[in-house]
């Protein structure tokens, strides 16, 4: 299955909104399945963005509870958050390599970001 960069943000966005933990039996993301989701989910938490653990006990096989966001995941949703910086960014990084690891993303978000900034600061 391939990574897509846009559910990845799209899941930190519904985790970040939520007050309790999610269940991806009953997240929607539109056209993606929900094998796609837990994939995601499963790899998001193994790269240290979510706190999550399997339920496939109680449920269908890819349940997955999504405790929260990891100080790591919330700095990874600053960094993508604004929608100007996260179309630059996917640009820039298909562009120049078509895709990348998520800590290329986020430094090229920050990047982008910063140019940003400093285009506000100096006119």
């Amino acid at each position: 299955m391939k990574r897509d960069m846009d559910l990845v943000r799209n899941i930190l966005f519904a985790v970040e909104d939520s007050d309790e933990p999610l269940d991806t039996d009953f997240l929607d993301f539109g056209e993606h399945t929900s094998e796609e989701v837990s994939y995601h989910v499963r790899m998001l938490t193994a790269h240290g963005l979510l706190d999550s653990h399997d339920d496939g006990d109680y449920g269908s096989p890819n349940r997955i509870i999504i405790d929260g966001l990891t100080w790591d995941g919330c700095d990874y949703l600053d960094a993508i958050r604004n929608a100007r910086v996260w179309d630059k960014t996917k640009e820039t990084v298909k562009k120049a390599v078509g895709s990348t690891t998520m800590s290329v993303i986020k430094e090229t978000a920050v990047k982008i970001a910063s140019k940003l900034i400093d285009i506000e600061i100096y006119s």
